[in-house]
């Protein structure tokens, strides 16, 4: 089943994140590029599982060949108006530099969003499509994500993303339930009991819990993807993350809850193709 994440009345939006900026040493080539045998590329197969599951924005962060990734993207999903392409300039510092990239992008996004929804023609922080990695700096300045003006109507019809599941390209074997368990458990739904009140409160108790959850899927107890992290961590993680271990180190430290997602999907991600069929190693 997939997880109602999307803007409708009294839905919580959630924000994807897709990381596909390494090169693929031991790949040969970059992940973004490989192709699945139905010919779908990795990077493509990754976008559209986060827009199917309903998050939105999706930003795909890019990087080695980041032309050609973005070129197949737009080829793909140029007509989808959730999807937004950023470049990690130093991607080549491994996982934590693409992670900053996106998580500054997605505060950009936002602040982006509400000040078209107050009538604003302010287009500094727009993060919108291939090559936009030169507008990614303006998202420090909106302080993750603050409108331009802070119009509170604009805050109203263009909600903020309560957080954002985050997955790495080469996970080519990961479905929407993996997906829909985490974001589940991070908004807290089934757990609302003793809070009282109808619709609009369950949305405001899982909105606030989302905003404030860390929460990880795990593999036989292996931690893995797709993780979530609420809105009010992306500034701190983004400041503290360093060199090729991404969220791990903050995940552990602030206490991540661990969702086992084992009987849904292998958590694995694959850094060799395997020779093709009745073919040798």
């Amino acid at each position: 089943m997939t997880h109602h994440l999307a803007h409708g009345p009294g839905e919580i939006p959630v924000a994807g994140l897709l990381l596909a900026a390494g090169a693929g040493r031991r790949m040969g080539m970059p992940k973004a590029l490989v192709r699945s045998d139905d010919g779908v590329a990795w990077v493509v197969r990754g976008a559209r599982l986060l827009l199917a599951s309903g998050c939105s924005p999706v930003v795909v962060v890019v990087g080695a060949h980041a032309a050609e990734v973005e070129a197949v993207l737009a080829a793909s999903l140029d007509a989808d108006a959730r999807l937004r392409v950023v470049r990690a300039l130093d991607w080549a510092e491994g996982m934590s530099a693409s992670l900053r990239v996106g998580l500054l992008a997605l505060g950009a996004v936002g602040a982006t969003e509400r000040a078209e929804a107050a009538g604003s023609a302010e287009r500094a922080d727009v993060v919108a499509g291939a090559g936009a990695a030169e507008h990614v700096e303006a998202a420090k300045a909106t302080g993750g994500g603050e409108a331009a003006g802070g119009a509170e109507a604009a805050d109203r019809r263009t909600p903020q993303a309560s957080g954002v599941v985050i997955t790495l390209v080469d996970l080519p074997d990961l479905v929407a339930a993996e997906i829909d368990r985490v974001v589940a458990r991070a908004l807290g739904e089934g757990d609302r009991g003793g809070h009282g009140g109808g619709a609009d409160d369950d949305v405001a108790f899982e909105g606030a819990r989302g905003r404030r959850a860390l929460v990880q899927a795990t593999y036989q107890g292996r931690p893995g993807h797709p993780v979530f992290v609420g809105r009010e961590h992306w500034n701190a993680l983004a400041d503290e993350i360093t060199g090729d271990r991404g969220a791990r180190a903050y995940l552990e430290a602030h206490g991540a809850e661990l969702v086992e997602c084992g009987d849904l999907g292998s958590g694995a991600d694959v850094d060799r193709l395997l020779p093709p069929s009745g073919g040798t190693a």
